[in-house]
């Protein structure tokens, strides 16, 4: 175990300590035994001494050992820490995807909704309204086939803009409408693949959101 500067002082003077009342015992017996003195004194104060000294290490060694104990929790509360952190910004970020694919599946069921009132408008005029995004055949052109034309063409508009933002802002999200061209389809089957298409961006949207982890997270 790496010790602290602390440490290092701690058990420097220790040791320091330790050897000058060694030498200075030594340097009493010695002056003892020229006056032919009676040790047990000097025995008994060597005793006592060595067991302070070894209370007083004992403690050092402790210390060390908490110091150390400390230490490693300190750098595992660091890194528990920096786990969470990063863990709470995977998941705000999961949060804010979760918010925009559901507010993507809004917006895939409103042009559902739009592009059945087009058809009905149509329909109601007398009009066929076979391809949304080809080519359409009106009868004249009265101020009524050009409304009908201008509701086509705001569809269409609203619908580009969806498909553009969505890939832009969410790129890892996918669905067949995305993957295929609608310019030829039908009605029925363009509607049909703007509903799916909200399906899927709402089932995105709740497995993101439980769990916690972005479309791109898999990468």
């Amino acid at each position: 175990m790496r010790m602290s500067k602390g440490q290092w002082i701690a058990t420097v003077l220790a040791s320091a300590a330790l050897l000058v009342s060694g030498l200075w015992y030594f340097t009493q017996l010695l002056e003892w035994r020229k006056q032919g003195s009676n040790y047990m004194l000097l025995v008994g104060n060597v005793v006592v001494t060595v067991m302070l000294w070894g209370i007083l290490i004992a403690c050092i060694i402790r210390f060390w050992i908490d110091a150390n104990r400390a230490k490693k929790v300190e750098i595992t509360a660091a890194s528990k820490m920096e786990e969470l952190l990063s863990l709470m910004g995977k998941m705000k970020q999961a949060g804010g995807q979760a918010a925009l694919l559901f507010c993507f599946a809004g917006w895939a069921d409103d042009l559902a909704k739009i592009l059945e009132q087009v058809w009905h408008h149509w329909n109601n005029a007398g009009e066929k309204f076979v391809c949304p995004f080809g080519k359409l055949d009106v009868q004249g052109r009265s101020a009524q086939t050009i409304e009908l034309l201008d509701e086509r063409k705001d569809f269409v508009v609203l619908y580009s803009y969806h498909v553009g933002r969505l890939k832009f802002e969410v790129p890892d999200f996918s669905s067949p409408l995305l993957r295929s061209d609608q310019s030829d389809r039908e009605y029925a089957m363009v509607l049909a693949a703007l509903r799916e298409h909200a399906a899927l961006l709402r089932k995105a949207a709740s497995n993101v959101r439980q769990s916690g982890c972005t479309l791109d997270s898999g990468k």
